[in-house]
């Protein structure tokens, strides 16, 4: 069961992490490199709900902002949230906390249409094969406001450090960065999941053994899904 607690200020304070995991084989000659469906499934990972990365962040943002808009907070103005979330599902276990900040633009007759938001975050999260504790950074704009539409648009980007214990025949240990730059997020007003939008990705580490880079980009699809590509070689993942 999860717990969710929002505290709104209305005054001005400021307030997909994600990283990767291997599925390898070990042998005394030789020690596995994190490799490109290891990069996959950890991203597949950190993007489960809840788990306090990318989509808690676009969700968190889009509730905020829908519910801002209905209560007629005001333009112009910057306003504040802390928000704080423990999770404990079948397949993660994750725990964050967010201080959140936006300013809505209106038209001429006080309709909000567009905002600027901040997002700082403190997560972790397990699951059988991962822990991970990160920082994350999201930074961006909403269009589709007002109350006639919908879905809301978004773009933006996000950045996320952290290190993650990887548990599998062989553990490693990482330090790593993800960034991720959204381009129109479409995200549903009702349900505030990602109908549609893409996302260019680098993740950059290190383990005690390497150093390692991968670029990709992901396709929202909707339902929770997307799909992920990485040097030409797609993945289909989920985050339900």
């Amino acid at each position: 069961m999860m717990t969710k607690f929002k505290v709104l200020i209305s005054i001005v304070v400021f307030s997909f992490p994600v990283l990767l995991f291997t599925s390898c084989e070990k042998t005394d000659e030789t020690i596995e490199n994190i490799s490109e469906s290891d990069a996959a499934e950890i991203i597949e990972a950190s993007l489960q709900a809840n788990a306090g990365g990318l989509v808690t962040n676009i969700e968190d943002i889009v509730e905020q902002l829908v519910t801002a808009v209905t209560s007629g907070e005001l333009c112009d103005t910057l306003y504040s949230s802390t928000i704080e979330e423990d999770f404990q599902g079948a397949k993660i276990q994750a725990s964050y906390t967010s201080e959140l900040s936006y300013e809505m633009t209106c038209n001429a007759v006080e309709i909000p249409q567009t905002a600027t938001f901040s997002i700082l975050t403190e997560s972790m999260y397990s699951s059988s094969r991962i822990e991970s504790d990160d920082n994350g950074n999201f930074t961006g704009n909403a269009t589709n406001l007002q109350p006639s539409s919908l879905t809301m648009n978004i773009n933006g980007d996000y950045s996320q450090t952290g290190t993650q214990a990887l548990n599998f025949m062989e553990q490693k240990n990482i330090s790593s960065t993800l960034t991720a730059t959204l381009s129109t997020l479409q995200i549903s007003k009702q349900d505030f999941e990602i109908e549609s939008g893409n996302a260019i990705l680098s993740w950059t580490g290190s383990t005690s053994d390497e150093t390692f880079s991968f670029e990709g980009t992901i396709v929202f699809n909707g339902g929770n899904t997307a799909t992920l590509t990485i040097n030409g070689t797609t993945y289909q993942i989920d985050w339900n």
